[in-house]
């Protein structure tokens, strides 16, 4: 299986940085962690169909890990007519204002597109990816989300809280082939690395990050116990 970063910045936008999106694929299966990057004209750059898009899945709705499902909804609306994803959100206001939007587009000559609200626990099957979420304190319906694909498990944080404090309830003891981690609301790189040390995983990245905070995640990875570095704009890791 491969992974794919499409946006790893922070809440903003930077120079070599989009907002956040993950993309897993697993031969012509194809699924969206977040949506912030604007993952249609990323699809293109990277030659991946959307047609081979299976599952989109937000962490939660706040603009930088959304925003480019707005584009991406409305181009399956016109254009990529064979695409038909399921699109999972956190919160029917999120569908509302999809709905809203294409609605005022293309009336009653738009295509319907299978959107649905999740709640935590296992929101995603289809026999090639399974998406299990799991709550995290960063604001309400906020969650991480483990995916287990081809035998690998990974766990995206999504955002999480100031403290980290849930942290070690999204890993619940569990083995990792690889864990995403969000180093944006707390220096996960100096007075954290005690809460990331005992994590079981082959290797964790850091992403949704400010450029600022190379030299900071080197210094962190070395206390680390296990392979440790920053994710970026186009990295691609097989698992």
């Amino acid at each position: 299986m491969q992974v794919l970063f499409l946006g790893t910045s922070h809440g903003v936008p930077e120079e070599r940085q989009f907002c956040s999106g993950v993309l897993l694929r697993s031969g012509d299966h194809t699924y969206l962690i977040d949506a912030g990057a604007p993952v249609s004209a990323l699809l293109r750059r990277y030659h991946i169909e959307h047609e081979s898009v299976r599952g989109v899945f937000v962490t939660h709705m706040h603009d930088d890990h959304f925003t480019g499902l707005v584009e991406f909804s409305a181009l399956l609306t016109w254009y990529f007519k064979k695409a038909d994803p399921e699109i999972l959100l956190p919160e029917q206001k999120g569908i509302d204002l999809l709905d809203y939007w294409l609605d005022t587009m293309y009336g009653a000559d738009r295509r319907p597109l299978r959107m649905r609200v999740y709640e935590p626990g296992v929101i995603f099957d289809d026999g090639c990816l399974r998406v299990t979420a799991r709550p995290t304190q960063h604001m309400p319906h906020a969650n991480a989300f483990v995916c287990e694909m081809e035998g690998k498990r990974l766990l995206f944080t999504g955002d999480m809280s100031g403290s980290y404090a849930e942290y070690p309830s999204l890993l619940n003891g569990e083995q990792f082939n690889l864990v995403v981690c969000e180093g944006a609301h707390h220096s996960p790189y100096s007075e954290c690395a005690e809460i990331f040390a005992p994590t079981r995983t082959d290797r964790l990245l850091v992403t949704h990050y400010t450029p600022a905070h190379g030299e900071a995640v080197k210094a962190f990875a070395k206390r680390m116990p296990f392979p440790c570095a920053l994710a970026y704009d186009g990295m691609t890791v097989e698992l």
